[in-house]
């Protein structure tokens, strides 16, 4: 167990070296004496002790976070891109695992280290769905299938658009429709680009009621009942 901190700016481009490094050797060794170095890392306000956790999916991961962070300053914010950046390089093991090889694919930057904006904000690997299940609690099952170490394109698709992300009747909906309750998983052919009503068909519909309808103000199941009929056969299932 250790005491949570965050990186400083020398810490954060300590973390963004070994990234690099990572993508020309990779089987070299995360730096994990960089989480305590007094150089590269600063105290948190209000940190508590975090224990070694194997998470068995995203959703495991951010209730333990949820729990564990309480009280803390999680924002993604710019000044706080160094306690993400840290939190993913004590998880690294999970969320850049080796491979049966030993090799590890660690892919861009901003998937451990946040960046600013909409589009690139929620693809960090921890913050992504923390922040998602911090607005949505449960309702928010469906954007958080999967492993740790793998990008939902469910929780892709339905982020990159504020309009989707921050909208409780959105994110309902789209959890009545597309989620299986019965297997504890997204329904098959959600993100199918060809069968009617999927999860692509309901983004165009419900940009399209947004110009007619104030969304903010509609209930799941009220956004379910101006969808178009081709969203029956989701509805049934």
């Amino acid at each position: 167990m250790c005491n949570i901190r965050k990186f400083n700016s020398r810490g954060i481009e300590e973390f963004q070296k070994y990234l690099a490094g990572l993508r020309e050797d990779s089987a070299f060794l995360p730096p994990h004496e960089l989480l305590t170095y007094p150089n590269f890392t600063e105290e948190m306000d209000g940190a508590s002790r975090l224990e070694p956790v194997i998470f068995q999916n995203k959703l495991h991961m951010v209730e333990f976070l949820s729990r564990v962070l309480r009280g803390m300053d999680t924002s993604v914010s710019k000044e706080n891109k160094g306690f993400w950046g840290w939190l993913s390089l004590y998880f690294f093991d999970q969320v850049c695992p080796e491979s049966i090889e030993g090799e590890r694919k660690p892919g861009k930057d901003y998937r451990h280290i946040p960046e600013q904006g909409y589009r690139f904000r929620h693809r960090h690997l921890l913050a992504g769905p923390f922040h998602t299940f911090k607005m949505h609690g449960h309702t928010a099952r469906l954007l958080l299938d999967g492993p740790v170490d793998q990008e939902s394109q469910i929780h892709h698709q339905l982020a990159t658009r504020q309009g989707f992300i921050t909208n409780f009747g959105v994110i309902e909906a789209a959890d009545e429709l597309y989620f299986d309750r019965a297997n504890d998983r997204p329904k098959r052919g959600v993100l199918s680009t060809i069968k009617p009503g999927s999860l692509f068909r309901f983004i165009d519909v419900v940009q399209q009621l947004d110009l007619t309808y104030d969304l903010y103000s509609l209930e799941g199941r009220d956004i379910i009942s101006l969808l178009p009929e081709e969203f029956d056969s989701w509805k049934a299932q």
